[in-house]
């Protein structure tokens, strides 16, 4: 679980650390992964609120005309 989190973060946000002191270093880490939490968050929120569906859209249209 880990790992896939840490892989992602590196897919959107790139792999390269930007800052030289490690304690900078660390500090653009953790925005990196609150980044990424925030963003998981709102994706979250937009799906419940748009009720976005995962059902095939014919299943979704003879459920309303039957």
């Amino acid at each position: 679980m880990v790992e896939t989190t840490f892989s992602v973060v590196k897919r959107k946000f790139g792999d390269v650390l930007r800052a030289r002191k490690y304690f900078n270093q660390v500090k653009e880490i953790k925005l990196k992964l609150i980044v990424y939490n925030i963003n998981k968050k709102v994706v979250e929120i937009i799906c419940i609120k748009l009720r976005i569906s995962t059902e095939p859209f014919y299943y979704i249209f003879l459920q309303l005309y039957h």
